[in-house]
């Protein structure tokens, strides 16, 4: 298929896409103090690829807490 070994497309399609939408999720289900921080790290998430959920991750959870379900 194209000359793609698997271990190439699980590093350039799989986990990005797992990566994205692990920190949707999770940025979903996060409380911020206002919603403009919530709206800039989506944009942040969405628009930057694989460096934005991974800026995310490291640095926008400790923001925001949890929601109770």
């Amino acid at each position: 298929m194209f000359g793609f070994s698997m271990s190439t497309v699980v590093f350039w399609f799989v986990l990005p896409l797992v990566l994205l939408l692990f920190a949707l999720n999770d940025l979903l289900t996060r409380r911020f103090s206002d919603s403009g921080t919530k709206v800039v790290w989506a944009l942040v998430v969405l628009f930057i690829p694989l460096l934005g959920p991974v800026i995310y991750l490291g640095m926008g959870r400790k923001q925001g807490t949890r929601q109770a379900a």
